[in-house]
């Protein structure tokens, strides 16, 4: 995920079983300032999906500090 574009850092990263065919994640985002949030939102989920087989991803967007 550090390799996206728009995304500075994540911190909080929580990964879980919730079947044994289902994973679920939630993390929180800081991102970088004027990048498009839903577009970064678009690009780490999608990612999840493809690399890790993740479809249930909470993602908290933060500005950054």
């Amino acid at each position: 995920m550090s390799s996206l574009p728009g995304l500075k850092s994540f911190h909080d990263l929580h990964i879980w079983a919730m079947s044994t065919t289902e994973m679920a994640l939630t993390v929180h985002v800081v991102a970088e300032d004027g990048c498009g949030l839903n577009d970064l939102i678009e690009k780490i989920s999608g990612e999840l999906r493809h690399r890790f087989l993740i479809v249930h991803s909470t993602i908290q967007i933060e500005a950054p500090r």
